[in-house]
């Protein structure tokens, strides 16, 4: 993709979280609003991510996304994210319960994405063997220190919010990011 039309669709998402900000400066519209801006920064960061090939052997396996913890944007996730597909495969969400310690899916697969709600901490399970090429995405101010590959942080000084990846866990993980979206990001 274009580093124009990724930088346009970043833009589009950071004006987006900066006038639903300024307009809605109300504590439960402003976290409703919030929690959306980081549900379409998820979906896109699915976009520019490119998973091993045997975690996507055709082209009707799922992209599957599992939830663990409950958080405003894991409810829209789990209520707007199965309608939409990325490279023509559909995605499949799925919470992920206090006692599925080796998460896998419903269907004994590994998710290709876990988001971490910010309530919740990255236990040290989620980066064992099962989860060997999955993003681990979340937003809490130790996720990353924790092993967490992508964290969503809000910026109150410029109200936006923004992304930060760890190289060294993505690395470990054996996922690339494209280029595009690394050149938006802050590198930790």
């Amino acid at each position: 993709m274009p580093r124009m039309m990724v930088t346009t669709i970043l833009s589009t998402l950071t004006l987006l979280s900066t006038v639903v900000w300024a307009e809605n400066h109300q504590p439960s519209v402003y976290t409703s609003n919030l929690a959306k801006i980081k549900a379409a920064y998820i979906y896109n960061i699915m976009k520019f991510t490119n998973w091993d090939e045997s975690s996507l052997p055709n082209n009707n396996t799922a992209i599957r996304v599992g939830l663990r913890g409950t958080d405003a944007v894991t409810s829209i996730l789990t209520d707007s994210l199965n309608r939409y597909s990325i490279k023509n495969r559909p995605i499949a969400v799925e919470q992920i319960t206090a006692n599925n310690t080796d998460y896998l899916s419903s269907n004994g697969q590994p998710f290709h994405l876990i988001y971490i709600a910010k309530n919740e901490e990255l236990h040290s399970t989620v980066n064992g063997p099962t989860t060997l090429s999955t993003l681990l995405v979340g937003s809490n101010d130790q996720f990353l220190s924790q092993g967490g590959i992508v964290n969503m942080s809000f910026n109150e000084q410029t109200d936006r919010v923004s992304i930060i990846v760890n190289l060294k866990a993505l690395k470990e993980k054996q996922l690339t990011l494209s280029a595009q979206l690394l050149n938006l990001a802050t590198l930790y």
